[in-house]
């Protein structure tokens, strides 16, 4: 089991500030989200996670506000997971669009440097049809690493975010 102890000062403290929402939709402040980001990140172990919101005795007590606490920090991550999601079906479009152009790119530049080289000795044309080719190589590779690779960022922190809309949120005052 993993433990998340978070000392607030105020119950305000959670939220984003100027956030006009009502309480069971405000936003966690940027500062909330990531310490509970940089706690789970640190911990070695896997299991269940437990965040325990710490604050002080004179904040507002009740049934309906210690319900709204529990489900501000699962609601707000269940949120970033829809953006997540949204972000890496983003990042696949971009790909399926630049993949394309990156081949006619490749295939422009090897008609190119094939019409320099063919049949020809001479260093310099050998040398820019190279150069030419090198560049179309280029001009495919930034596609591929974003189709292949440009996503693995969002996907890893949209599993923290799986794990932490999962966790078990428990209020104590002290």
């Amino acid at each position: 089991m993993i433990e998340i102890a978070m000392q607030l000062p105020s119950v305000d403290d959670l939220f984003e500030r100027f956030d006009p929402s009502p309480a069971e939709r405000r936003r966690l402040s940027q500062d909330a989200v990531a310490y509970l980001l940089a706690a789970l990140k640190s911990q070695k172990e896997r299991g269940p996670i437990v965040i325990e919101l710490l604050l002080p005795a004179e904040s507002a007590r009740g049934p309906e506000n210690e319900a709204v606490l529990r489900n501000a920090v699962p609601t707000h991550f269940r949120r970033l997971i829809v953006v997540a999601d949204k972000d890496i079906a983003r990042i696949r479009r971009i790909a399926r669009v630049f993949v394309p152009i990156g081949l006619v790119i490749m295939c422009v530049c090897m008609l190119i440097e094939n019409w320099l080289t063919e049949g020809n000795d001479r260093h310099l044309r050998h040398s820019v049809g190279e150069g030419i080719l090198v560049l179309g190589w280029v001009a495919l590779w930034a596609p591929f690493e974003h189709l292949l690779f440009g996503r693995l960022p969002v996907m890893r922190e949209r599993s923290y975010y799986r794990q932490l809309a999962g966790a078990e949120v428990k209020v104590r005052y002290t």
